[in-house]
């Protein structure tokens, strides 16, 4: 019987994916059920060092209802059914419409993992395990770049060159500073090990 329950279950949930995803490859929850579903589960991401040529690092100012405000670096949360490169071209699409993928000096670089989770008890979007990658563009980065993309939700670009770190730096991208302060050659032939970090 509970074979049969368990069975019955499953098939309900799966048909009310396919409802939800109206056919779609990658389910798209309405955001009420995923963010409940962050509290249950981790969620993997991935984070981009982006530079140019010259070494310098691009920044989004970030201004969100989970209290992050400042400068972040781009990112974002790989969905089901989609490869990790697909996450990383998209975000590129979505928070840096002024650059293009086949711009990319070589494929992104994984640098390494990184872990934050909350020390006192699970919330929304309390746990993420990020995949920190370097992607270096065949540009130099001018504010010329900045001024030529469509409505969006990041409303400030920022670069900083000679390795510099904004002050106002969100908290949980904090962690990543050693690597921010590296430049390029020498990020390339390392590989960090997993930083873990509690709220």
């Amino acid at each position: 019987m509970t074979i049969k329950l368990g069975s019955l279950l499953y098939k309900s949930l799966n048909y009310l994916v396919n409802i939800l995803s109206h056919g779609q490859k990658t389910p798209l929850l309405p955001e009420p059920l995923y963010l409940l579903g962050t509290s249950f589960f981790p969620q993997v991401n991935v984070e981009l060092i982006i530079r140019d040529l010259s070494d310098q690092t691009i920044y989004l100012w970030r201004d969100d209802e989970l209290g992050n405000l400042g400068w972040h670096l781009p990112g974002g949360i790989i969905r089901p059914n989609e490869s990790i490169d697909q996450r990383i071209n998209k975000v590129i699409l979505n928070e840096l419409p002024f650059l293009a993928s086949d711009q990319l000096q070589t494929n992104p670089t994984l640098l390494g993992l990184s872990e934050v989770f909350s020390k006192t008890k699970p919330s929304i979007r309390s746990h993420h395990i990020s995949l920190i990658y370097l992607c270096v563009f065949n540009i130099k980065f001018t504010y010329s770049h900045f001024g030529n993309y469509p409505p969006h939700r990041f409303t400030h670009f920022k670069y900083w060159s000679n390795y510099k770190v904004p002050d106002n730096l969100i908290s949980n991208h904090k962690r990543y500073i050693p690597l921010l302060k590296m430049p390029c050659t020498q990020l390339k032939k390392i590989y960090f090990p997993i930083i873990t970090s509690k709220n």
